[in-house]
């Protein structure tokens, strides 16, 4: 699912997005990282689960790091519908918010970043 996030991003026209991997702020400043820190499965397994993510976007200020991760946060909501999204071809799910964007770090370059959780409802 993973991937697959980073495949609809990147079909929406965002760049630079890391998955498990965040680089250095002195290597590449702006970046999206998508980081999954838990998946869950139900009691019964159907073949689908939880997983649940973390966004983070770094930009050059408040400003911008605010804007563009409020902007993810938007884009992966499904809705009180729960309407589905479509990551790839072949990989749907439901997305819901867990923690709005928040303010994670300010660096000296500068550099700022803000985070947001999701909970992407889906097929393992």
């Amino acid at each position: 699912m993973l991937h697959a996030l980073r495949t609809f991003l990147t079909d929406k026209g965002y760049a630079h997005i890391f998955l498990d991997y965040l680089p250095d702020p002195t290597v590449q400043r702006d970046v999206i990282f998508l980081k999954k820190w838990e998946h869950m499965l139900a009691e019964i397994n159907d073949g689908t689960g939880v997983q649940f993510m973390q966004v983070q976007v770094r930009r050059d200020t408040y400003e911008e790091a605010k804007r563009v991760c409020g902007e993810l946060f938007a884009l992966l909501d499904s809705g009180i519908d729960e309407k589905l999204l479509r990551l790839t071809d072949d990989v749907f799910c439901i997305a819901r918010p867990r923690r709005g964007p928040l303010l994670l770090d300010r660096g000296d370059m500068p550099y700022v970043t803000f985070y947001f959780e999701l909970a992407l409802w889906g097929e393992n």
